[in-house]
C-alpha cells in the first residue's frame, strides 16, 4: 500500500483482540521508530517495551485506565535530554519533536503490519518513572499502545468525507473537516461558545476574503476570537 492509503487506513484503536503480538511484526514497528529523522541525527529517542503482564497493569495505572484499552504492549518514548539537539538562540531542546516523528513513524509502520495503535498522552509521568525506574535524564513523551485491533474496532466511515462535516467528542466539542484541497484555516475548535481559527487561504473561504485586509496579520499564525458558534454542518474546515 502506498503512503496515503497507509495514512487513511491508519485510526486510533482502543479495543485489542486477546492475541500476542508476533516478535517480526514488533521488530518492524521499532524499527521505523530507530529510522526515524531527529534534530541533527542526535537520536535522543530511548523505547521501552512493555509487555508483561505486571508491566501493563504499570502502564494502566499510569494512564488512569483500568486495563490499558487492552493493548498487549504499550511502547513508552522517551528522550534522553542530555542527547537532544538544543537550539542555540533560546537553548530550547527539541526532545518532544523527536519523540513526535519517532512515534508517528512506529503508529503507521504498525498498521502497514497490521497491527492497531493509539497514542497515548494522558499519563502520569511521576508514576512510570517511579514504577519503570526511569534515570533522571530521560523524559517520557509518549506511549504507543500496540495490538491486533478486535473486528469492531473500525474507522468512521464519516471521518474521510470529502465535503464539510462535523462530529461531536464526549465533552462536547465540535470538530469539522474538509478535504484538504478545500482546507481554510489550519486550526478549528468549539469552546466555550467562540471558534478559534487561523485562516491560511483567502480565496477559498468566505470569511477569509471578508478579513483580507488584515491577511498581513493572519499569515503570522496568530489566533483570532469570533465571538459566535460554529452551527452544525459549518463549511469551515
Amino acid at each position: 500500500m502506498n503512503f496515503t492509503e497507509l495514512a487513511k487506513k491508519r485510526c486510533s484503536v482502543r479495543a485489542y483482540a486477546d492475541k500476542p503480538i508476533a516478535p517480526e511484526h514488533l521488530q518492524a514497528v521499532l524499527e521505523a521508530g530507530r529510522l526515524a529523522p531527529t534534530g541533527k541525527n542526535h537520536q535522543p529517542q530511548r523505547i521501552l517495551v512493555v509487555q508483561s503482564p505486571e508491566g501493563l497493569a504499570k502502564m494502566a495505572q499510569a494512564m488512569h485506565n483500568t486495563n490499558a484499552y487492552t493493548a498487549k504492549a504499550v511502547l513508552m518514548i522517551c528522550s534522553d535530554t542530555t542527547d537532544c539537539w538544543v537550539r542555540s538562540f533560546d537553548s530550547h531542546c527539541i526532545h518532544e519533536i523527536d519523540a513526535s516523528i519517532v512515534t508517528t513513524y512506529m503508529m503507521l509502520a504498525a498498521t502497514e503490519q497490521g497491527l492497531g495503535s493509539l497514542w497515548v498522552e494522558r499519563f502520569d509521568p511521576e508514576i512510570l518513572r517511579k514504577e519503570f525506574h526511569l534515570p533522571d535524564n530521560y523524559v517520557p513523551d509518549a506511549l504507543l499502545c500496540l495490538g491486533y485491533p478486535q473486528p469492531e474496532a473500525v474507522k468512521s466511515p464519516g471521518a474521510m468525507t470529502p465535503s464539510a462535516s462535523h462530529w461531536r467528542k464526549r465533552s462536547g466539542t465540535r470538530v469539522i473537516r474538509r478535504d484538504l484541497k478545500n482546507c481554510s484555516t489550519t486550526r478549528l475548535s468549539h469552546k466555550r461558545g467562540s471558534l478559534f481559527f487561523v485562516v491560511r487561504s483567502y480565496d477559498v473561504c468566505p470569511l477569509g476574503q471578508l478579513l483580507r485586509p488584515v491577511g498581513h496579520l493572519l499569515y503570522e499564525r496568530r489566533q483570532y476570537r469570533l465571538p459566535f458558534r460554529a452551527p452544525v454542518g459549518c463549511a469551515l474546515c
